[in-house]
């Protein structure tokens, strides 16, 4: 009984009149015949009408897709409609790859993939959905992953085709019509079969057509059906699918976490469950390092995952160093999996460096500019490259309209991606790699990059205006990329004073912003290019030799800056050098001794007397001792130098506090006790730690120390030198 009465309510004529019913009295018959002529001003005759729903045949699908629209139908609603005309089709799922054991992550993309195409349905009817982004980003595994989630509980039909171009994707449709079992599918004529999938998806609802490798959007589009109940999901590495009215979703790196647990897992292939918490900490600390050096790429982490699984006895530290020896080789590497399994958990079987070599040959294609844009984006910092750069370098501003060709084929496949409101570009860190490792067996063709690099940046950086002010936000948006740069041999680079006058320039600008320690790395670039290319004497040497002076002052005089220095980057020694070369080359030789003084101490305990450094510095000071007029100084430490150079003859240890006292004994001279006082501290410490604080040597120090410290007014240190020199009981 019960099974009679559902037969009778889900007959189609039965379900069209109750939805009408509950769309409210107003609804009468005539009217809704009149509310879908008018919908698009095909008459549906209200004789008609009621024949459907006194059960005297069915709408044609355009009918059906009418009575949808005008009766404002909830998806449950819609099902009900299409069940009961008999479109609603069995269940089909046509994916190349099952589930992805190890695909992880990703949470936020498959969130907004279901708001566009279920919450958002009725959009979501009428607008494809696209993911883009670069190859290898994992387009074609996210839609994967989708397709899986929602069949059949959403779609009770999924089909994939490959769109990477019109033979394979007509090839693919004719295996949709066999798939779905159309009578088309024996037509000799392809158009007719391509019809027939297409008039199948305008016939019926709850299907999810993924169309991979869409890159070609036109091609993509001609395939579409020309009205349809289900949704059209692409893969695309082109970032313009709102040009074929698509919703775009643009597909990122991995965060570092979802890449860390997807390589855990891909590694080994026994943990493809595992969580974060279950892996040592030097295991994800050693891993998080491989994520980080591939800047989150899925492909890539998926061949550094299979590269391990392959070779047990590489760790992921093992890998780092090999990508440092190897880079090119680990990305060129897809893994070797076993022939049984070969392709079973992958849909992208090339490496990292073939897909992108792909994608730079079809943009290449698209316009031959597009390689040199990628080759000058080689050498820069790879995010937010601004567009200045471009327009300041010779061979891009030659033709702009070819520039801007040459920018639209990158942005197709992904290589690059803009930032309109910025006006700025970027581009994947293994783009990158790739394109430098493709010129890596070409040193003039490098060179010649560099080259234009440096030329457009110089250009670029803006000049100090005569009041000193610098247009912080322009030089902040180059400074990136000059640091990019910077660290370059000279002899990679031809305009190389082209190259010391950008770095005199942010230099200065760093002087101006209060970072010392970062203008004195480009300061001191800067001189001995000037010193060689342009003369001691010129102005710009003379400037730079005075800003180097201001800035080592700075950094050697100013205690409350100095606290906040550490060793790692700051070295007061080298610093105290420089400044003693500086004032060399400014004849200003009573402060290169003042500072040779205080260098020497520093010297004898990080590099030890027996450097050469050492006695170098030595025979300088009583080189401007003599000069200076100071003829017992000169010779004292002429003598000293001799003395040192002789016991590193004698021995491999010569006595590192000869030239300490020599020191002390010097400023003690020239009535500078405090540091005569700390120097032969630092003697007498070294000493007892070479001899034992009871050596009779050691007490006879003591006590010559104590006798100095009376004669400068310090009787209670003196005091208790005496008492811990006395002999135990």
């Amino acid at each position: 009984m019960l099974e009679e009465i559902w037969l009778e309510a889900s007959k189609f004529e039965n379900v069209l009149q109750s939805l009408r019913v509950k769309r409210g009295k107003s609804w009468t018959q005539e009217r809704t015949a009149k509310l879908l002529t008018d919908y698009d001003q095909q008459e549906v005759k209200s004789r008609l009408y009621i024949g459907w729903e006194n059960g005297e045949g069915l709408p044609s699908p355009e009918n059906l897709r009418k009575i949808v629209a005008v009766f404002g139908l909830s998806q449950d609603e819609e099902e009900a409609l299409y069940r009961a005309a008999g479109r609603v089709p069995q269940k089909i799922r046509h994916l190349p790859f099952p589930p992805n054991p190890y695909f992880t992550g990703r949470k936020t993309y498959l969130e907004q993939l279901r708001q566009f195409l279920q919450e958002d349905s009725a959009v979501a009817l009428t607008q494809p959905v696209s993911l883009s982004g670069l190859g290898g980003i994992g387009k074609s595994q996210l839609a994967l992953a989708y397709a899986y989630k929602f069949y059949p509980k959403v779609y009770r039909v999924v089909l994939w085709v490959n769109a990477a171009d019109g033979r394979t994707l007509q090839a693919d449709f004719d295996t949709l019509a066999q798939t779905l079992g159309l009578p088309e599918q024996h037509e000799d004529d392809p158009k007719q079969r391509v019809r027939a999938v297409k008039r199948w998806l305008g016939d019926h609802t709850h299907w999810l057509l993924i169309m991979d490798n869409a890159d070609n959007l036109q091609l993509a589009r001609s395939f579409f059906p020309e009205v349809n109940h289900g949704h059209i999901l692409l893969t695309t590495r082109s970032q313009s699918a709102g040009k074929i009215g698509a919703r775009q979703i643009e597909i990122d790196k991995m965060e570092p976490e979802e890449g860390l647990l997807f390589l855990l897992r891909r590694s080994d292939p026994e943990r493809s469950k595992a969580t974060l918490d279950m892996f040592a900490a030097d295991m994800r600390e050693a891993a998080l390092q491989v994520v980080e050096l591939l800047d989150g790429h899925p492909l890539a982490l998926d061949q550094a995952g299979a590269y391990i699984e392959d070779n047990p006895f590489v760790s992921f530290t093992d890998y780092i160093n090999l990508y440092y020896e190897k880079r090119h080789d680990l990305l060129s590497e897809r893994g070797s999996e076993d022939d049984e399994n070969e392709g079973t958990y992958s849909d992208h079987p090339e490496s990292v460096v073939v897909t992108f070599e792909l994608c730079f040959e079809m943009a290449c294609k698209r316009h031959p500019l597009a390689t040199d844009i990628l080759r000058f984006c080689a050498y820069l910092q790879p995010d937010a490259i601004p567009e200045e750069l471009f327009r300041h370098d010779d061979g891009f501003k030659l033709d702009a309209e070819a520039f801007k060709k040459g920018i639209k084929a990158l942005f197709r496949y992904s290589l690059l991606k803009l930032n309109r409101q910025e006006k700025t570009c970027s581009l994947h860190r293994l783009v990158q790699a790739v394109v430098i490792d493709g010129m890596s067996h070409d040193l003039d063709l490098q060179k010649q990059w560099k080259e234009r690099v440096v030329l457009a940046q110089h250009a670029a950086f803006p000049e100090l205006d005569p009041v000193e002010r610098w247009p912080r936000e322009r030089c902040e948006r180059l400074l990136p990329h000059v640091w990019a740069c910077s660290d370059w041999p000279k002899d990679e680079l031809t305009p190389i004073v082209v190259a010391a006058k950008l770095y005199h320039k942010v230099g200065s600008y760093l002087t101006s912003k209060g970072q010392p320690l970062a203008a004195e790395y480009f300061l001191n670039r800067v001189l001995p290019i000037y010193e060689q290319h342009i003369g001691v004497e010129h102005a710009d040497t003379v400037s730079i030799l005075n800003k180097l002076a201001a800035l080592y002052n700075m950094l050697l005089n100013n205690q409350d800056l100095f606290k906040q220095l550490t060793p790692e980057t700051f070295d007061p020694a080298r610093s105290r050098h420089n400044l003693v070369y500086i004032y060399l080359k400014q004849g200003k030789y009573e402060k290169a001794v003042a500072h040779l003084l205080q260098l020497l101490p520093l010297q004898i305990e990080q590099l030890g007397a027996d450097h050469p450094d050492v006695a170098r510095d030595l025979g300088l000071l009583a080189a401007l001792y003599h000069e200076l007029g100071n003829y017992k100084s000169a010779e004292l430490f002429a003598q000293l130098t001799d003395r040192l150079q002789e016991q590193h003859l004698e021995t491999e240890h010569p006595d590192p506090t000869l030239p300490l006292y020599v020191l002390a004994a010097l400023l003690y001279e020239q009535g500078q006790d405090e540091q005569s006082e700390a120097l032969l501290r630092q003697a007498l410490g070294i000493q007892e730690q070479q001899l034992g604080a009871t050596d009779p040597h050691i007490q006879a120090v003591k006590r010559e120390y104590a006798g100095f410290m009376r004669s400068i007014g310090r009787d209670a240190e003196a005091a208790a030198l005496e008492v811990n020199d006395e002999p135990s009981v």
